[in-house]
């Protein structure tokens, strides 16, 4: 990507973001939605689907330093953090969708967060190891400058909880688990190079 699409990105993001607050819109819009195995929430947000629509139909979303082009929805009972990526053309499209939280929606074949992994398991059967990442893999090592001195930081890393979850590539599907129960459910784009699920 060049440096001016990634400004573009940037501004883009800013603007959209300043016009209004985070709300709880999310919750409502997907009150009785299943997460859909390699898809994510059809109709509302899917893999693939353009960053400014998905502004358009959530609304503004919280963001962090730490996590260059994560989108936090939790101003309700549950989270739902939808991450984007550029397309060589330079378009944003989301390329993970993570929830967690007691009250998120299930799995299609009713897994829910809370759940305990050997549910999983008995569900979907053994899974991989993730060795891909949830977030774009070109800010794998950003870092930032302190305009005051001029100083660069790396940013940590927001990766290390998935690479302990439970993958499964066909579905493009991640269970990260926490004290043997599910702790977030994440549809995640397959690498470059693998099929996408059907």
């Amino acid at each position: 990507m060049t440096k001016l699409a990634l400004v573009a990105a940037l501004t883009f993001a800013t603007v959209v973001h300043a016009q209004t607050a985070p709300d709880d819109r999310y919750v409502k819009q997907l009150a009785g939605a299943t997460l859909v195995e390699g898809k994510g929430f059809p109709g509302v947000v899917e893999l693939g689907t353009a960053t400014p629509q998905m502004y358009k139909t959530l609304g503004p979303a919280r963001e962090a330093t730490s996590f260059v082009f994560w989108y936090f929805y939790d101003r309700g009972p549950w989270t739902l953090v939808v991450v984007a990526d550029t397309t060589p053309s330079g378009d944003f499209t989301t390329r993970a969708i993570e929830i967690s939280g007691a009250h998120a929606p299930p799995t299609s074949r009713g897994i829910h967060v809370g759940d305990p992994i050997a549910k999983v398991t008995k569900t979907y059967g053994a899974g991989a190891a993730f060795t891909g990442s949830v977030g774009s893999p070109q800010f794998a090592h950003a870092t930032t400058v302190d305009m005051r001195d001029h100083t660069k930081h790396v940013l940590p890393d927001v990766e290390a909880p998935y690479r302990t979850g439970l993958y499964y590539p066909a579905l493009s599907l991640l269970f990260v688990a926490k004290d043997g129960k599910v702790d977030k459910i994440v549809v995640v784009a397959p690498p470059i190079g693998h099929a996408k699920p059907v």
